[in-house]
């Protein structure tokens, strides 16, 4: 059979007519009992189509997909060849995902009522509508059938648990199965969240300390978060026990599989199963088009203990890539922190930012790996790690941010909305964790440390809000002489860079910086060309609460730029002044550029710029490289 049709855009029904026929020959050819070899690109093509094609409302479909799964299922322990049962493993998986087999898709009222027989007791008014004998039969036969048969690859997928050592391919199947199983077999749910709470408690009384508190007291907070309509809406996660057996908890005799899942092998397993259990989560909230307002992820069973548990292997992560400073030992661990598991974890981490909420969870984790780290030196390993914890920091957060609504103040890209994140990321802990080590990394032989720092703060100063903002410009302003006159060039740029475009909510023009025409002047001899568009401009007129915080950060700069620029002579000695000049003519390079910018987008627009149009900067993480790249290339030469 020719999958052709399959790769034109036709008809959405001519894909499924195909795959019904192509699984009906390889029925009547034997199926998997021989020839396998001649029949594995077949198998490749069915697993493509199952991944990649739209649902389909073909009821001979669907139960040609199903027919597919009992085949495979039925043979998949007697293939011996490894690469053929990875591809049975691929079309298991792809078809216990596909949406034709989810509660969602039934359009069912699992919240419905009907009407009692008798009117006789008023308090019998109302009763439960069996969904088992209520609908389209045939739907909810094949959704029966779908039931057999995850029931029977959990069953498989758990012993091959028992065997250990399995690889990446087989772990993934095996946690992809075990998550479907948790929502579709409510019954064997509570063995999961016991092995969870027990692995949980026996590291906390085990290893006391102030990160059990924290983990406590945020999942806590977020288990109060709830919304009934998020549970009418997401029928896949809440309403699988209507359709619930007394022979369920069969197929999970004891609790070895969750043991397994959550408890063995090096990690990697652990972390699969926490993707698979995100994703489930995430395909069923996006298949029910529901308002963000209503989704209350915390509210999904066994969710908070999940990510309890994986917060603790994320702590022990970060804390491993500071561990030159405050050495965690092994017997701390849930699992052994290795460098490729300690990648991982992070990848599932910033994979699940998808619930934005999880953000409260991840932030004082973050915190508490940094407090370890506090010290007066920083060596490489540590600088290493702090920038790998910062750069992931930042990566939960703007993800975090991607998905609240909010309003565009400006449409051009050469502008920078100043866009508070969701009310759920607080950051006020964060800087002070973060800022508490820029004396050390001030202090480090290498500039990696305080470079990390720096960009982490330029990447999120104009999007927290405003007292969050004062406490980190006043803590980074603190050090304007040790970074504006730092010995690196990498530092100094950062610096810059942050006083230009990053300190101001308002347009810097409006502000009026008495410091900007000077330094203006001493860089280049035609700089009375761009005075005159410091000051000649209306009066600043804002209602923003930042407006206060931006004069008084615009008088300090002004204050710490006139203080180098009149300061006696002699008053440094000879190699600072030199600092002095070079990172005064670099910051007068960034003005220039800045208001080079500003004059060329007015005459473009025809118009003046109002208060509120922040000029977007150039990419700070391209200028450091670029310096980088010049002092590896100075030392080669």
């Amino acid at each position: 059979m020719s999958f052709g049709l399959w790769q034109v855009g036709g008809a959405l029904g001519k894909w499924a007519t195909e795959f019904h026929e192509c699984v009906t020959d390889l029925i009547a050819d034997g199926g998997l009992t021989f020839d396998l070899s001649e029949k594995i690109s077949l198998l490749e093509k069915l697993a493509d189509a199952l991944e990649s094609e739209p649902e389909t409302i073909d009821v001979t479909a669907k139960g040609s997909m199903l027919a597919l799964w009992i085949l495979v299922v039925t043979h998949v322990d007697q293939i011996s060849i490894v690469s053929y049962k990875y591809m049975c493993f691929r079309l298991m998986s792809a078809t216990l995902r596909r949406p034709e087999f989810k509660l969602q898709r039934m359009h069912f009222d699992f919240n419905s009522q009907v009407r009692a027989a008798s009117f006789s007791s008023p308090s019998r008014f109302y009763l439960p509508q069996d969904v088992r004998t209520e609908g389209d039969r045939e739907a909810w036969r094949l959704i029966h059938l779908y039931r057999k048969l995850l029931s029977d690859t959990f069953v498989y997928s758990s012993k091959l648990l028992l065997h250990g050592n399995q690889s990446p391919t087989t772990q993934a199947f095996c946690a992809t199965v075990a998550a479907h199983a948790f929502f579709v077999f409510p019954l064997i749910q509570a063995p999961f969240v016991d092995v969870s709470t027990w692995r949980y408690c026996h590291h906390q009384a085990t290893h006391v300390s102030p990160l059990h508190l924290t983990l406590d007291a945020v999942v806590r907070a977020m288990s109060l978060q709830t919304h009934t309509e998020f549970m009418d809406v997401t029928p896949d996660l809440f309403h699988w026990g209507w359709l619930a057996k007394p022979s369920d908890p069969t197929i999970l005799p004891d609790d070895s599989t969750w043991r397994f899942l959550v408890d063995s092998n090096d990690g990697h397993l652990f972390c699969l199963f926490v993707r698979a259990f995100h994703d489930v989560v995430a395909a069923a909230i996006a298949a029910s088009d529901v308002h963000v307002s209503v989704v209350t992820w915390e509210m999904v069973p066994g969710y908070l203990k999940l990510l309890q548990l994986f917060g603790l292997v994320l702590y022990d992560t970060l804390t491993a890539s500071l561990a030159s400073s405050s050495p965690i030992t092994k017997s701390q661990e849930l699992f052994p922190i290795t460098t490729t598991l300690g990648d991982v974890v992070l990848e599932t981490a910033t994979a699940l930012t998808a619930n934005g909420h999880v953000i409260q969870l991840y932030l004082p984790i973050a915190i508490a790996a940094i407090s370890t780290a506090s010290s007066s030196s920083i060596s490489a390993s540590m600088a290493a790690g702090l920038h790998r914890t910062l750069r992931t920091m930042s990566q939960w957060i703007q993800l975090c941010a991607t998905d609240s609504p909010h309003l565009s103040l400006n449409a051009i890209d050469l502008f920078q909305n100043v866009l508070l994140y969701p009310s759920y990321v607080n950051l006020r802990d964060a800087i002070a964790s973060v800022v508490s080590i820029l004396p050390a990394a001030l202090a480090a032989r290498d500039d990696d440390p305080a470079v990390s720092i720096l960009v982490w703060a330029h990447t999120h100063m104009q999007r927290i809000s405003v007292d969050e903002k004062d406490v980190l410009a006043a803590a980074l302003l603190v050090h304007f002489y040790a970074l504006f006159l730092h010995w690196s060039p990498r530092v100094r740029t950062c610096m810059h860079q942050i006083l230009v475009y990053q300190l101001f909510r308002h347009a810097r023009h409006h502000l009026h910086l008495a410091s900007d025409p000077a330094v203006l002047d001493a860089w280049r001899a035609d700089a009375e060309t761009l005075a005159p568009f410091c000051f000649d401009k209306p009066a600043l007129f804002s209602d923003s609460p930042s407006l206060i915080l931006d004069l008084s950060l615009a008088s300090k700069v002004d204050t710490y730029v006139y203080a180098l620029q009149q300061s006696p002579q002699g008053l440094y000695p000879e190699a600072l002044d030199i600092f002095v000049h070079v990172s005064l003519m670099e910051y007068g390079h960034c003005l220039g550029t800045y208001y080079d910018t500003c004059a060329a987008v007015e005459t473009k627009r025809g118009a003046a710029l109002e208060p509120t149009d922040v000029l977007q900067g150039p990419d700070l993480n391209s200028l450091v490289a670029q310096h980088h790249d010049h002092r590896a290339s100075t030392r080669a030469t």
